[in-house]
């Protein structure tokens, strides 16, 4: 696990403090909340970013997101999103599907 440091003036951090307290919490919690709930959309947007542009695949973008399999599936659907597959990926791909010998299937 890692940790993200940030300043805060001390006003706020007396407010912070007494919200936190008052839910049973930390302030490192509160404010880990917080980032999770603000990064919620930009995840998202970041996954499809990478995914649209053949960056990432399927599984990578969906871990990207942060959203649950079902939340990632319907957000696909909303997009229409399709997995982009790179050309050199899909011609490296093509070669070793050609030039493998089926025969060893077929008599074995």
């Amino acid at each position: 696990m890692s940790q993200i440091n940030f300043r805060i003036n001390k006003k706020d951090l007396e407010i912070y403090k007494e919200i936190a307290e008052s839910e049973g919490f930390s302030v490192a919690e509160l404010a880990r909340k917080a980032l999770f709930k603000e990064m919620k959309k930009e995840r998202l947007e970041y996954a499809f970013k990478l995914l649209n542009k053949g960056s990432c695949g399927f599984k990578r973008a969906f871990i990207v997101s942060g959203l649950s399999y079902h939340e990632f599936m319907l957000e696909w659907a909303k997009r229409d999103a399709k997995e982009v597959i790179p050309d050199h990926i899909f011609e490296k791909h093509l070669k070793k599907a050609i030039d493998y010998d089926i025969s060893r299937l077929i008599n074995p």
